[in-house]
């Protein structure tokens, strides 16, 4: 079954099989005209529950190529969505974790990991075709150009509470919930309060600031609660 697939298409013996794979791959997408895409979730720099930007979809694909990741040796797949760029990358063997995702914010375009270590092992154009073009379950968002934006959009309107040390604790003044509160002045504890408050879009520990995101005394349970505060319409897409 290897070395019939390795003579797939116009590939040689000489060719990888992974670059076998990859085109393989290349040609399913487009015979299908389509890819389905997991959800996209926006994760924030605390616990509060992510919020769901869109639920799984499939979507039309106009175009796709075999093209090198960003600018690096990686080889991937190039998918013209609804007139913009979504890149592939396929993932043979480890966990997720590419390292040139943060190239992908440079050029605001998503990336898209998809495993395909089950199907590298007994490879046939039908397993491909599924593992590609239908399966959700073996695809991961390395970065999602979509969710970025969101998270820019949700930190403009946020309340920055600037970190104030005292002793070995972390604080912020004025927390619009009153945690905790001294001599009548409400305040929170970074660490104990608002890394597990809903309120919170970023305790700053991960970005390296030294201030908090809050969303104030709204927790906003999901992504279209928060654009009707803001007078924004629901995403229908």
């Amino acid at each position: 079954m290897a070395h019939h697939f390795a003579h797939y298409g116009s590939t040689s013996c000489h060719e990888p099989p992974e670059l076998a794979i990859l085109r393989a791959a290349a040609e399913a997408v487009g015979s299908a005209g389509s890819i389905r895409l997991p959800s996209v979730s926006l994760e924030f720099e605390s616990y509060k529950d992510r919020w769901t930007i869109s639920p799984a979809v499939e979507v039309p694909v106009s175009a796709v190529e075999v093209t090198s990741l960003f600018e690096t040796a990686e080889q991937g797949l190039a998918l013209t969505v609804r007139g913009k760029t979504l890149f592939v990358h396929l993932r043979f063997q480890g966990e997720v974790g590419c390292p040139f995702w943060q190239h992908a914010h440079g050029f605001d375009s998503s990336l898209l990991d998809v495993a395909v270590e089950p199907v590298a092992a007994e490879p046939t154009i039908a397993r491909i075709s599924q593992v590609l073009v239908h399966d959700v379950d073996s695809k991961t968002w390395v970065f999602n150009s979509r969710a970025a934006r969101a998270f820019r959009q949700v930190t403009r309107t946020a309340s920055r509470l600037r970190h104030v040390k005292r002793g070995l604790a972390v604080h912020v003044d004025g927390c619009p919930r009153s945690v905790r509160s001294w001599h009548g002045k409400p305040y929170a504890n970074v660490l104990d309060d608002c890394t597990h408050c809903q309120s919170c879009v970023s305790v700053g520990f991960v970005s390296g600031k030294d201030e908090v995101l809050c969303l104030g005394t709204t927790a906003f349970p999901t992504f279209d609660s928060w654009k009707a505060r803001e007078g924004m319409p629901p995403d229908t897409r």
